[in-house]
């Protein structure tokens, strides 16, 4: 066999590995530049550079991680402060508000039973304005009281010991429970704190954390290249629920006086990923749950934020009231 031809054969991949790395690397940091600058388009490969340069980088804000917006609770390790905050990112300059019955909205009065709607930084609103949240846009369509207790970084475990001690549940009928995949690890592990435990916790927000700009870059480099392939295999598109029913009930199951009200329980999974294993409607063990896909799409979430846009809030309060009406 010609040498030459071996040669190719032999390096050819090596080439190839080598300018595709190069290659994925450069859009990487073109798309990092972009993100920095405020532009982002409306392209899959760029959108998820961006989404996971956001989130590694170190220059997302984090609502929780905002002294002026949390206090300290020992239970919980911390709970909304009952005021204003600002709370910006590249892609939203909002106001979050707080008062004695959650996020700030005006309820209508009503001779009707109220909802409560708990959740994490979906449900709080992240990302938008006290009067774009999908609980405030619902208490408008149906007008009576809706009382938004969702917190950002709480899973389903916080959100019912919050619910439980935030609110007087004798004139609530409905708990609205928005979900997301990543309430499964704290639904899985959470337990209650001693006071040092949680005031250790409650430090982390405190503390400064030295950027490594190396390990940006490993990270950057190796994302850069899976990327790519998570788009082309739509890898991590389906996730199994039977844990995540299994768990969310475990915690339902800890608060008995919950029992007697009816439980609404939809997902918002960024980028489409949904589940396997979803069962609609009425639980057949838990008579009073009621599973709910609301046909959320990537078109309602921020371009590189995995949170509800305005559009997205709307879409969800619409589907909401629209199965609250013929219940």
């Amino acid at each position: 066999m010609n040498l030459r031809i071996i040669k190719t054969i032999i390096f050819f991949p090596i080439k190839f590995l080598f300018y595709y790395l190069l290659g994925c690397f450069l859009i990487y940091i073109f798309s990092a530049i972009l993100f920095l600058n405020k532009i982002t388009p409306d392209i899959r490969l760029i959108k998820d550079y961006q989404r996971n340069f956001n989130v590694i980088s170190g220059t997302r804000n984090i609502w929780q991680a905002q002294l002026e917006c949390i206090k300290f609770n020992k239970i919980l390790v911390y709970v909304p402060a009952e005021k204003s905050c600002k709370f910006q990112n590249i892609e939203f300059d909002t106001k979050v508000s707080f008062d004695t019955n959650g996020r700030k909205q005006t309820h209508p009065p009503s001779d009707l039973s109220s909802i409560v709607v708990i959740g994490d930084s979906v449900a709080m609103g992240w990302g938008v304005n006290d009067n774009e949240t999908f609980s405030y846009f619902l208490e408008k369509k149906l007008k009576r009281p809706i009382y938004n207790l969702g917190v950002a970084g709480y899973g389903t475990k916080r959100q019912l010991i919050y619910l439980k001690n935030k609110i007087n549940l004798s004139n609530i009928d409905t708990i609205i429970v928005q979900y997301h995949y990543n309430d499964l690890d704290e639904n899985m592990k959470f337990k209650e704190n001693d006071l040092e435990t949680a005031k250790k916790k409650f430090g982390y927000f405190s503390k400064k954390f030295d950027r490594s700009y190396l390990k940006l870059f490993r990270k950057s480099f190796r994302y850069s290249a899976l990327i790519p392939f998570d788009i082309i295999f739509e890898r991590n598109k389906r996730k199994n629920f039977t844990f995540h029913r299994k768990y969310f009930f475990e915690a339902l199951n800890e608060h008995p006086e919950f029992k007697n009200k009816k439980i609404i329980f939809f997902y918002t999974n960024p980028y489409e990923i949904k589940y396997k294993n979803y069962l609609l409607g009425q639980d057949k063990e838990f008579k009073n749950t009621f599973f709910y896909d609301l046909d959320i799409k990537e078109k309602h979430f921020f371009n590189v934020d995995d949170h509800l846009n305005v559009k997205g809030h709307k879409h969800v309060a619409k589907k909401l009231a629209d199965i609250i009406n013929t219940k």
